[in-house]
Order: structure tokens, then sequence, then C-alpha cells
């Protein structure tokens, strides 16, 4: 159970701050200061909502990660078997053992078979239903847990797209104010200008 967590959440999670732009967010320190060195309290609200709105799509991967996979991992374990239970199931198995049906059914595992059933008819289903249930996952198991997986591939696919997406975005912003700013503060204004500057930022 603990290396499925570190698998499908911790690990993502880490990815994420590992990966942030960590040099964008010192140049975005700077774009609050003038050339002179002095703080620009507009520049530095400025900064601070972009940056907060990164944060905001940042903060949104991991809580989907943990939500959708916490929650999946949570619906497995209560109402189809105990995540343990089904490593012991999977940890039984060997490609191209023909002795595998024994060893859910009669080694130390048990029979794996009856003990889905009752645990079904515990949860309030009916016998009928627990059987075929039964029988498509000891037929198909193999075929559901490749679509688990690369389900599980196409939704951290599609999150590091939005990842990716937004500090990107993040970046060429920081990149464009820090130009703008020194623009900005160039030695080539007019008094004017650079009075009008001093407003604006």
């Amino acid at each position: 159970m603990a290396w499925l967590i570190i698998v499908f959440i911790v690990l993502p999670v880490a990815g994420v701050l590992l990966l942030l732009p960590y040099p964008s967010f010192r140049t975005a320190l700077g774009n609050c200061k003038r050339t002179d060195g002095t703080k620009s309290r507009a520049r530095n609200k400025r900064e601070r909502k972009h940056a907060a709105d990164f944060a905001a799509h940042i903060l949104l991967v991991p809580v989907i990660v943990v939500a959708v996979v916490g929650t999946s991992l949570i619906v497995i374990h209560e109402f189809i078997a105990p995540i343990p239970f089904i490593l012991d199931v999977m940890g039984a198995y060997e490609v191209g053992s023909e002795g595998w049906e024994d060893a859910i059914e009669h080694e130390e595992i048990g029979d794996v078979g009856d003990w889905y059933e009752e645990r079904m008819g515990r949860l309030g289903v009916e016998a009928d239903t627990a059987r075929y249930l039964k029988e498509t996952l000891a037929h198909n198991w193999m075929t559901v847990l490749a679509l688990f997986v690369a389900g599980c591939g196409v939704f951290y696919v599609a999150l590091s797209k939005i990842y990716v997406g937004a500090s990107a975005a993040y970046q060429r912003g920081v990149r464009a104010r820090a130009e703008e700013y020194r623009l900005h503060d160039g030695d080539d204004l007019t008094d004017f200008e650079r009075a009008l500057s001093e407003l604006i930022n």
C-alpha cells in the first residue's frame, strides 16, 4: 500500500516541486526593484499577482492528483477488494504458471473466489451479481489492470500539459516584465517620461 501512495501521489507532487521555475522566481524578485535598487510598490504588487495566478494553477495539479488517485484507491479498497489483498493475489501470479489458480484457491491466500463472494454479500450485493463480478475479474483482471495503468498514464500526461503550459506562460511573463521595467528605467527617457514611469511603476 505504501508504494502505491509513493508512486501515484508522492512522486508526482515531488516532481512538481522539483520542476518549479526557480530562476524565474529570482527574476520576479528582481522585477520588484528599479534599476537603481529602490523598491517599487506597484511592481511588487504586480509580480505578486502573477505569482499567485501561477501558484493557483500549480497547486491545482497535486490537488487533482490526490483527489482522483486517492478516491480511486479508496473505492477499490472498499468496494472491490482491499489493496493489500489484491497485491497478494497479483504477487502469486507467474507468467506461464499453470498453478496460479490453485495458488489463489487452495494455498496460503485461501479461496479468493469464495472470499470475494462473501465480501460482496456483506456489502449488500446480490449473489448472482457478486458471482458475475468475480468471474469477470478472474478472467479479465490483467485487462482491467492494463486499463487502470493506461488511464493513470493519460491522466498524468494531461496534468503535465497543464503544468508545463502554466510554467511556460509565467516564465514568458516574467521576462517580458523585466524587459518592460528595464526600458522604463532607461537613461534615454526624458524627465517627463521618467516622472510618468515613476507613477506607473
